[in-house]
């Protein structure tokens, strides 16, 4: 037997073509060569409900654009020479509105504005209007281009994500609504964050918030965006440097003591005269509170104290430290720790 031409194999009962002009009606169907078609395939493409109305929108404003200049032009056609310039100007505005009107149905573009303000602009709030059409997902996607390319660095941002739930009321049968805020957490963005990133974070935080909401308040599901805002405070790594004399209104209280140091260790006196209270001279810094200092931990604090750098003291001395800052008549927290002692 030759191994270079073996013998063929036995046919099994294979289909045959049914086609009787077929070029041979005795070739199985797995030899016969297959044809070429050059008829395209066509494959389903992805086509969200938004992009949908987006598209019927385009469609009407160019029909309705079209028919609007040729109803235009046939009547400036009657129009007597003299009289035609005011009234081709007042039909060119007409078109001009009718033109507007429909393209704010089929614009891509959300608008950011400012929506409030406050400690004398550190604190800034930018609100993104939500539209019909949009699910949560997709509004938080659109509108990415218009958070991320806020070039406002230093600050400390979250993002506060507004809907509309319902669910049926089982004992009436109406539709109840709601509108929850959805909060990311708060981070912070300076010059060599990658803003991206964050927002993607804080996306992944307002979904799961979401979704949080609606596995916990039974039968919830959502129904339209409202708004996203998003809320930024200055960021300002605070140092606490030598003494500085309190505000009047501050000092008129009685109720602040302000430790005078011509050191750069004023975090240092002020939290070992808290607890180490005195009743004459509290601001002084004598040897007494000196002493007092020495008992408490400080490794790896570096002066002027950062507000980061807290942490470590928290955790060496087994404390809870808040940080409050005070401008223009308004008192507001810096750092509220997370330790409970």
């Amino acid at each position: 037997m030759n191994l270079l031409n073996p013998l063929p194999l036995p046919r099994q009962n294979v289909p045959r073509l049914l086609d009787q002009n077929a070029p041979n009606i005795n070739e199985p169907v797995l030899d016969t060569p297959v044809p070429y078609i050059s008829t395209p395939v066509l494959t389903p493409s992805k086509t969200t409900k938004v992009q949908t109305l987006k598209s019927m929108a385009k469609s009407i404003y160019d029909a309705v654009k079209k028919k609007t200049n040729e109803f235009a032009d046939w009547m400036l056609g009657y129009v007597p020479q003299s009289v035609k310039k005011p009234i081709n100007e007042r039909v060119e505005t007409l078109k001009q509105q009718v033109s507007d009107i429909f393209k704010r149905w089929y614009t891509d573009r959300f608008e950011i504005r400012e929506s409030a303000t406050a400690l004398d602009g550190t604190a800034r709030q930018y609100t993104i209007d939500g539209r019909e059409g949009y699910d949560p997902q997709s509004f938080m996607r659109e509108v990415k281009s218009q958070v991320v390319d806020n070039r406002n660095r230093q600050n400390k941002v979250y993002l506060a994500h507004n809907c509309v739930m319902e669910k049926p009321d089982m004992s009436t049968g109406e539709v109840v609504t709601a509108k929850p805020t959805f909060r990311s957490d708060v981070e912070t963005i300076v010059d060599g964050t990658d803003v991206s990133e964050i927002y993607s974070v804080a996306v992944d935080k307002t979904m799961e918030s979401m979704a949080c909401f609606q596995m916990c308040g039974s039968n919830w599901r959502f129904r339209s965006v409202v708004k996203l805002n998003i809320n930024t405070t200055v960021y300002r790594p605070l140092r606490g440097n030598s003494y500085i004399p309190l505000p009047k209104k501050l000092a008129d209280k009685k109720a602040i003591i302000n430790p005078k140091n011509e050191d750069d260790q004023c975090f240092k006196w002020a939290v070992t005269r808290a607890l180490n209270p005195f009743d004459e001279h509290e601001e002084r810094i004598d040897k007494n509170l000196r002493q007092r200092a020495e008992e408490l931990k400080w490794d790896g604090i570096v002066f002027p104290v950062n507000l980061i750098d807290i942490n470590k003291f928290e955790k060496s001395n087994d404390l809870s430290v808040h940080v409050f800052g005070y401008e223009k008549e308004y008192v507001y927290p810096l750092r509220i720790s997370s330790k409970t002692v």
